[in-house]
């Protein structure tokens, strides 16, 4: 499930909250259970990095979610309600209200202090480039390119890739040429595909 590439070098854009002075949301339009994908690549050697997202991993089996939200909060991050989606076994995504100001102090705090017997690790988020569609029917042939075509103009964008992963038959990915793409889809979480079907959209990260 989880996909990752080789980069040279990572860029830290340092934006506030802004691709090339675009908003990054933070919004209602976020997956229930953030899974994933990677990163734009800006240029042979580099990516842009989210501003408001973390990975941590190595947590303890069964780590309750109020509990990392409290161990963060006792950091003395960003803000008091950050959101925890999980990934994979012991890894969660964490998504700020605003952007993280020195992820170097914040990588500092979280490595030093254990919870529940467990040393974290956190890595940073590239922006993500794809999205994934949901639905409740199965959606193919020309539903789904009558679906491509939507996303591609609402994104003002084109996709290069779409994938059905093949665990769950009603979820699909499509990623885009650009990453400022998944930004526009997302003004909207939800789309009517040939008057009938409606499908939700969320970002989609790899870790």
């Amino acid at each position: 499930m989880l996909e990752t590439r080789r980069l040279s070098r990572q860029k830290d854009t340092s934006r506030s909250d802004t691709v090339k002075n675009q908003h990054i949301p933070s919004t209602t339009s976020e997956p229930e259970n953030m899974e994933s994908k990677g990163c734009h690549q800006t240029d042979e050697n580099e990516i842009l990095l989210d501003n408001r997202r973390i990975i941590l991993r190595n947590l303890a089996p069964d780590t309750p979610e109020l509990y990392i939200k409290y161990f963060l909060e006792g950091r003395a991050v960003t803000c008091k309600t950050p959101k925890v989606f999980p990934m994979a076994k012991q890894v969660v995504l964490v998504q700020f209200c605003e952007d993280i100001k020195d992820f170097d102090v914040l990588k500092e705090r979280i490595e030093s202090k254990k919870l529940k017997d467990a040393t974290l690790t956190m890595e940073r988020v590239p922006v993500t480039d794809t999205v994934v569609i949901k639905s409740k029917k199965k959606v193919n042939g020309n539903l789904r390119e009558n679906l491509k075509q939507t996303l591609e103009h609402v994104g003002e964008g084109e996709i290069i890739h779409t994938h059905e992963t093949p665990c769950e038959k009603r979820k699909i990915l499509f990623r885009f040429k650009d990453y400022e793409s998944v930004e526009k889809v997302l003004k909207n979480n939800t789309y009517k595909i040939a008057d009938k079907h409606v499908v939700t959209v969320r970002r989609y990260y790899t870790c």
